[in-house]
């Protein structure tokens, strides 16, 4: 069974106006948008993007994000569709939780990425002070790292992992 990472970016229309824009919202306007890290070679049913490419899945995710959802519920959504709850776990989309289904990726809503954003403002510039005011110790430290083309990307992680 392959298994991707999946890292889904949720923009999810704010809540004040999804309702009102739910009724006006084409059948075929993505509910939420998505991506991939990594290398995707699947298609079709077979590929995770292909598969949340559908409304219907995408409403399983976004009703999922807020606790896990009944196996029936996930069924009903998925009706008149070639997608089946089965294929959505394999996927890495859903994990089971009993006769329920949880969310299986990280989902990020509109009202998450706010908060991240305004932590950020009130953190982010003391946090650059603080790396900068060390920046020849971490040069120096990460010149020992074995592999030159995965410094900056170890730099980065180590960064957005400080708290």
């Amino acid at each position: 069974m392959l298994r991707f990472l999946l890292v889904l970016i949720v923009w999810i229309v704010l809540p004040t106006i999804r309702a009102s824009a739910q009724a006006s919202t084409p059948d075929s306007a993505p509910l939420l948008h998505t991506g991939i890290t990594g290398t995707n070679t699947s298609t079709g049913l077979a590929d995770p993007t292909v598969v949340l490419s559908f409304r219907s899945v995408q409403r399983v995710v976004l009703d999922a994000v807020a606790g896990p959802v009944d196996a029936g519920h996930v069924d009903s959504l998925l009706r008149g569709t070639p997608v089946t709850r089965a294929a959505l776990v394999t996927l890495g989309i859903l994990r089971p939780q009993g006769d329920r289904h949880a969310v299986a990726y990280l989902v990020l809503t509109v009202d998450d990425q706010r908060a991240i954003y305004q932590v950020a403002k009130v953190y982010g510039p003391s946090l650059a002070r603080a790396f900068e005011s060390h920046r020849d110790d971490f040069d120096r430290l990460l010149q020992r790292y074995p592999r030159p083309e995965l410094r900056t990307q170890l730099a980065f992680d180590l960064v957005a992992r400080m708290r």
